[in-house]
């Protein structure tokens, strides 16, 4: 079996960088959006619901990204797409009562 190339090794590691910088925080919307269906469908589970980001720890570095960056508006921008700007509006709020 051949070794990889360093050009293979390169693309890896572009295709991975792109994961991380772009998929990972666009998929924080529809992961909400998810939930917040799943909860409509089933009302039984609303108290999974906390809207602070402690229900998704896999997305607090996006939090912070939301409460500390310039990506701010873009990032309610896409959760209004999803229809979720509510709850990100939410959460950032009550992150910053809780932070003071």
């Amino acid at each position: 079996m051949p070794h990889p190339t360093r050009k293979a090794i390169a693309r890896f590691a572009v295709t991975a960088l792109l994961i991380v910088v772009v998929a990972y925080p666009l998929s924080y919307a529809p992961v909400v959006r998810f939930k917040v269906e799943c909860i409509e469908k089933h009302p039984e589970f609303d108290y999974i619901r906390t809207f602070d980001g402690a229900d998704l720890p896999i997305y607090e570095p996006i939090d912070r990204l939301i409460d500390e960056t310039i990506l701010q508006e873009p990032l309610f921008l896409w959760a209004r797409l999803w229809g979720v700007e509510a709850e990100f509006e939410y959460a950032y709020l009550y992150r910053l009562i809780r932070i003071r």
